[in-house]
C-alpha cells in the first residue's frame, strides 16, 4: 500500500508541466512550437536561455520536493524501505510529467526529473549535480546531454579532504588517491591498476557501477546498488564493504 501511495503522490506532483505553465504565461501553447514536446530543451529552443533553465529547475524540484514529502510521511514508520519508497515517488512523479492527463497524456521526457530523483537522494548529490549539469551545458550548451549525465553519474564516497585522503574507503577512491603523484622523487607509493570493463550507458549494471572493475567485489555488489552510508562523521560512502 505503501508503494502505491508513493507513486500516487510522485504522479500529483509530476503533473506541475514547468514548460506548459511557462509558455501559456507568455502566451504560447510550447507543445505548439519546436520539437512539440514540453520539457526543458524544448522551452530552451523556443524561449531562450532563460525559460530553460527555469523549466530545468522547476521539473527538477517538482521530483525532489515529492521524495521529500514521501519521506516526510514515511521517514519515520518504514526507514527501512525509505529508499524503496523514495524511488517510488520519483517513478511516479516521472510518469506524471511523461503523461498528464489533462495534456491528453502528452508531457515531456522526464530527464530532468529523472535527474531530480538523483539530485534528492543526497545534500551532496545536488552540488555535485549543478556543477556536472551547469558545466556540460556552458560547455555544450545542450541540456539534455546535461540531464543525462546528472542520471548517470554516481557519488561512491565524500568526506572533508583530510579524512578522504588519509582514510580512503572505497576501493575507487583508493585507485584515483594512488594515481596521484607524489612531489618527492625519492618517494615511491604503489599504483592501483583498474581492470575489466567500463560499465555501458545504455545497459547499465543492476549493481554497484564499479564491480566490474573492483578487485574486492563479492555477489551484493554484483545483484544491488549500495546504499549510502555515514561510516564516521561527516565520512559517506557507497560500498557493500561497510
Amino acid at each position: 500500500m505503501e508503494r502505491i501511495i508513493c507513486l500516487v503522490i510522485g504522479y500529483a506532483f509530476g503533473l506541475f508541466q514547468t514548460s506548459y505553465f511557462y509558455g501559456k504565461a507568455h502566451g504560447i501553447d510550447i507543445r505548439q512550437y519546436g520539437s512539440g514536446n514540453a520539457g526543458t530543451t524544448n522551452a530552451l529552443r523556443v524561449l531562450g536561455t532563460r525559460a530553460g533553465l527555469i523549466v530545468l529547475a522547476g521539473d527538477c524540484l517538482k521530483c525532489m520536493a515529492a521524495v521529500w514529502v514521501s519521506r516526510l510521511i514515511f521517514g519515520q514508520s518504514h526507514p527501512d524501505m525509505i529508499y524503496l519508497l523514495s524511488l517510488y515517488t520519483g517513478a511516479g512523479a516521472i510518469l506524471g510529467h511523461n503523461f498528464p492527463f489533462y495534456m491528453n497524456f502528452r508531457g515531456g521526457k522526464g530527464i530532468a526529473a529523472t535527474a531530480g530523483l538523483i539530485l534528492s537522494f543526497h545534500p551532496y548529490f545536488i552540488v555535485m549535480g549543478v556543477a556536472v549539469f551547469f558545466g556540460i551545458f556552458f560547455t555544450t550548451h545542450l541540456v539534455s546531454l546535461g540531464s543525462l549525465l546528472v542520471y548517470l553519474g554516481f557519488v561512491v564516497e565524500t568526506a572533508p579532504k583530510e579524512k578522504l585522503y588519509a582514510r580512503p574507503a572505497h576501493p575507487y577512491t583508493e585507485a584515483l588517491l594512488s594515481a596521484v603523484p607524489i612531489p618527492d622523487p625519492t618517494l615511491q607509493k604503489e599504483r592501483i591498476i583498474l581492470e575489466g570493463d567500463i560499465p555501458s550507458t545504455i545497459d547499465l549494471p543492476a549493481g554497484c557501477p564499479f564491480a566490474a572493475r573492483c578487485k574486492r567485489c563479492t555477489k551484493a555488489c554484483l545483484e544491488r546498488r549500495p546504499e549510502t552510508k555515514e561510516i564516521e562523521p561527516g565520512h559517506f560512502v557507497a560500498c557493500h564493504l561497510y
